[in-house]
């Protein structure tokens, strides 16, 4: 049954231009991080010096379990004044080349944008539920009628999104409407 869930979920990725958007810039975090010493280092420093933490970027609404898509997603939440002070004092290192403090600049953009912040906690939200579904269709114990009340409940809560936003989608409203989502400038 959770298998079939991935399948849908995949195919709706594939449908929505811009799930594929942030997708995409998620997956730039993840290679960033996943491929350099030197910036995982540099992130880690960056986020001692706003007193953060940062926890791993994985990949994103890929092949994987949504729940791991999840962790992702929640990783760039919790890490996210670290992402953009790392991305700051990058693009200001005369150190490195002019394209690769390009790159920098264009990544702390993205970051500091109030579409990202609204779609970051938009899909934080919604793989939150999602992967609370996926987790709790892979219990052996797990029934028929079970796994339908789940799936119900899940499309009344994702559907009720439309209406009113989730916890973290209002948090990233409200952030918006200051301009200023923690130490960061929108």
């Amino acid at each position: 049954m959770n298998h079939r869930l991935e399948l849908a979920v995949n195919d709706a990725v594939d449908e929505v231009q811009a799930v594929n958007h942030f997708k995409v810039f998620m997956d730039k975090l993840h290679n960033l991080y996943s491929q350099s010493n030197k910036n995982s280092r540099e992130l880690m420093e960056a986020a001692q010096e706003v007193g953060s933490q940062v926890l791993k970027i994985g990949r994103v609404l890929n092949t994987r379990w949504v729940a791991s898509s999840f962790r992702s997603v929640k990783a760039v939440w919790r890490s996210y004044e670290a992402l953009n002070r790392h991305f700051e004092n990058a693009a200001g290192d005369q150190t490195r080349n002019g394209k690769e403090r390009q790159t920098y600049r264009g990544l702390a953009r993205r970051m500091q944008s109030k579409e990202f912040l609204c779609d970051l906690g938009l899909m934080y939200d919604a793989l939150s539920e999602l992967s609370n579904l996926s987790q709790q269709l892979q219990a052996h114990s797990i029934t028929l009628l079970r796994a339908e009340q789940l799936l119900k409940r899940t499309i009344r809560v994702l559907a009720s999104f439309k209406d009113s936003p989730g916890e973290k989608l209002e948090e990233a409203i409200k952030a918006q409407a200051l301009g200023q989502f923690g130490s960061v400038s929108l």
